[in-house]
């Protein structure tokens, strides 16, 4: 009892969220529904169909070494799993997630432009709380101080 009061107390919050997500009924919309969720005309959801296939054909061609370090982030950064299930409304997430990877891996930044591992120019609209707060350059700065106090720690 002592060990498993223990693991109550200090997972608590995430062991009870753990167990409450599985009573708590969730749905994900069919691929069919997907296109469909607002009753549009067949015609329309077969147009819809057609552009998102060729918009992941053109994504995964445009961010393919994005896509590749993605894949092997994924399991060890909890903030890539974060931003991608909390930015899409539930039922269309499921589809969503399986189609899109919306990580981007940056190898320089020059003001509010981003420079991918792919060699795509993006340019930067939604920014961490630090970068809006304080801009590129000093956010840089500040990256480069905190690195110097904390390089010898190993």
């Amino acid at each position: 009892y002592v060990l498993l009061f223990t693991l109550l107390q200090t997972n608590s919050l995430s062991t009870t969220i753990r167990i409450v997500s599985h009573l708590v009924p969730s749905y994900s919309f069919s691929k069919y529904m997907f296109f469909r969720a607002d009753g549009c005309s067949e015609k329309v959801a077969k147009k819809r169909e057609k552009a998102f296939e060729q918009l992941k054909e053109k994504w995964g061609k445009k961010f393919q070494h994005s896509l590749e370090y993605s894949q092997a982030f994924r399991s060890g950064f909890s903030d890539l799993r974060f931003a991608a299930s909390n930015r899409v409304f539930l039922p269309f997430r499921k589809h969503l997630t399986d189609w899109c990877d919306p990580t981007t891996v940056v190898e320089k930044t020059d003001g509010m432009n981003l420079t991918d591992v792919d060699g795509n120019v993006l340019t930067d609209i939604a920014g961490s709380y630090g970068v809006n707060v304080c801009g590129y350059d000093n956010y840089k700065k500040f990256l480069k101080e905190g690195l110097k106090k904390v390089g010898d720690l190993g």
